[in-house]
């Protein structure tokens, strides 16, 4: 996944003061990034409710995600669609126990990108399959594991869960460390790094 693309993931605005997963229909975030091709500047990402759209959300065969085989669903009219511009980033579909994030894949095609439990809190541990789409479909592992870090932005400092991502496809024995992503109650993502540059929110 491109930095671009995590960018907005779960940027969600605040709604709902003690979720790290708040979203609003309509609402725009501004983030900072030292990355390159951003030429080091602030950029914008606006949150719209999928509504008549339709769109194919592709998902790993849950009875054996260590395969190739993929299923598809059809977004739901209340899912989050996230853009930059009028470029599609992601849909996000929040439900009680978990936050299930699609990225853009072609067409009118969304791959499973991450999964996260709606209550976060450090100790945490747990694992998604991530579709990767490049000539087809391909099935890696994620590994996640949160602890608690206060952290500083410019749009303030927070008490922060940190999420460590890291990334297994399925001939190899351990994940590769890919990303690291900081979520505040009632803001959502506030930081996020991978190997490519550093987001921060603004406002």
């Amino acid at each position: 996944m491109t930095i671009r693309m995590l960018a907005a993931l779960l940027l969600l605005p605040a709604q709902e003061k003690d979720s790290f997963f708040p979203a609003k229909e309509g609402s725009v975030r501004t983030f900072r990034t030292n990355v390159s091709s951003y030429g080091g500047k602030e950029f914008t990402h606006r949150y719209e409710k999928v509504g008549k759209r339709v769109f194919t959300l592709v998902e790993a065969n849950p009875e054996d995600v260590k395969s190739m085989k993929v299923r598809e669903a059809t977004a739901g009219a209340d899912d989050l669609l996230v853009l930059e511009g009028e470029q599609m980033l992601f849909v996000v579909r929040k439900t009680k126990d978990e936050v299930r994030v699609y990225r853009h894949a072609w067409g009118e095609e969304f791959s499973l990108t991450y999964v996260f439990p709606t209550e976060l809190k450090a100790g945490l541990k747990w694992t998604s399959p991530h579709v990767y789409p490049s000539c087809g479909w391909f099935v890696a592992e994620l590994e996640y594991a949160a602890t608690e870090e206060k952290v500083t932005v410019p749009a303030g400092t927070f008490d922060a869960v940190r999420v460590a991502i890291g990334k297994r496809w399925r001939q190899s024995p351990e994940a590769t460390p890919t990303e690291t992503i900081w979520f505040a109650r009632g803001q959502g993502i506030v930081k996020w790094t991978n190997n490519r540059g550093t987001h921060e929110l603004v406002k």
